[in-house]
């Protein structure tokens, strides 16, 4: 008996020391006085006032120059700041926009219940509000899906799309087990004191971009605690790991017309291979593999990232399948590992044999009803209100209306 007691001493005693500590951890979290955060940005910093807090942004390039808008994926210490490298080369050619999302960054971070549909009405309120005319949007995580979402919405603004590693848009949402914990204010708090704490924050921004803890400098690790650590700053962050970000994008995925471009680290594509729905693309997608990148390439391979954009917006873009491509010298040789064969599957048309009918490829357009490419019935050529022009035709099969825009190539 006397054992069993001594037993349950020590247990009752453990269980105090550990509640003290987590407390002692919220407790310090609370008390400490947020790290300035330093304008890394050249150029012009803006506030947007939006419905849900003040959106910090910045601008930099010339007036008369086109605009493109970068979004930073939703996550822990994430912001603007992510998409630093690539801002200022691209300012050479763009006018370039950089948000930090409601919640993140130099945003204001408020406790309101943070969801998709939240972030794709303020991608399109800004889109809407700031930019005002055709954009080139890019993102990255999971603002991939929120921009596909609005690039089907609002066609005359998002006029091409970049998408850096977008892996969560063939992917299905995957609940962690752990998130109705999340979602208890006491001990959401505790896990995001502690693992924004600097000994640990390296190894989450590590698991996030999928890269070595070394990957980080010392003066990086500083940046990204000093966002993680704003006040406020937990509350979109957990909302991000609990799931309740997460945006199912597979019909829109299907269905865009405009010209877009997909980089792929190896690791991510890896990835999106295993996914059923990698193949569900729009025939004029074109995708490009960046080797020996992950997640961050915007921060690591920002170089080979502008002269790619560069490069696909000079482009004549034929509507073509996905092929994976690493125009040289931007990219080093690509030795394809076994998982791009799925690239190629028996569901889909080789590369050889797609490539040597554009012209069929031309003449199809996605019917919504039917779910799949139909021939277009008596296409007539029209003109959208933004200047672009398209075909309009019919499905031969249940005489939905189809629509596509074409490609400069067939102009």
């Amino acid at each position: 008996m006397r054992k069993v007691t001594r037993y349950l001493l020590r247990g009752f005693i453990c269980l105090c020391a550990a509640i003290l500590s987590a407390l002692l951890i919220i407790l310090r979290y609370i008390l400490s006085t947020p790290q300035p955060l330093s304008d890394l940005f050249s150029g012009e910093t803006h506030l947007f006032i939006w419905t849900h807090g003040t959106v910090r942004y910045h601008i930099i390039g010339k007036d008369d120059a086109p605009p493109i808008v970068l979004f930073h994926a939703p996550g822990i210490a994430t912001s603007a700041y992510t998409m630093r490298a690539i801002a200022e080369g691209l300012a050479s050619h763009y006018r370039v926009y950089v948000p930090n999302l409601p919640g993140f960054g130099q945003s204001t971070c408020s406790s309101t219940t943070y969801s998709a549909d939240m972030y794709v009405s303020f991608y399109k309120d800004f889109l809407k509000q700031v930019i005002s005319h055709p954009t080139t949007v890019l993102a990255s995580g999971l603002s991939c899906n929120y921009c596909i979402s609005v690039a089907q919405a609002m066609p005359e603004l998002c006029e091409r799309l970049i998408l850096l590693s977008p892996v969560s848009v063939f992917t299905t949402k995957a609940t962690p087990w752990y998130a109705p914990l999340l979602r208890i204010a006491p001990f959401g708090l505790f896990l995001y004191a502690l693992f924004t704490r600097r000994p640990l924050l390296r190894y989450v921004l590590a698991a996030h971009y999928h890269c070595a803890v070394t990957n980080f400098s010392q003066d990086e690790l500083t940046t990204y605690q000093a966002y993680a650590q704003q006040t406020g700053a937990q509350h979109a962050a957990l909302a991000y790991l609990a799931g309740d970000l997460w945006l199912d994008v597979t019909q829109q995925r299907e269905t865009i017309e405009q010209p877009i471009l997909i980089l792929w680290g190896l690791h991510p594509l890896n990835t999106a291979l295993t996914s059923s729905g990698y193949h569900a693309l729009p025939a004029h997608a074109r995708v490009v593999l960046l080797q020996d990148t992950e997640h961050s390439m915007q921060a690591d391979y920002a170089s080979k990232v502008v002269a790619n954009i560069r490069d696909w917006r000079s482009a004549t873009l034929t509507p073509a399948p996905i092929a994976i491509s690493a125009p040289a010298p931007l990219s080093e040789p690509i030795s394809t590992p076994a998982p791009l064969s799925a690239v190629t599957a028996s569901d889909g048309p080789s590369l050889s044999e797609a490539t040597a009918a554009p012209a069929q490829l031309a003449l199809e357009a996605y019917c919504v009803k039917c779910k799949q490419k139909r021939p277009m019935q008596n296409p007539q050529e029209v003109v959208t209100k933004n200047g672009r022009r398209a075909m309009e035709a019919f499905c031969p099969t249940c005489g939905t209306r189809l629509f596509r825009f074409i490609a400069s190539s067939e102009q």
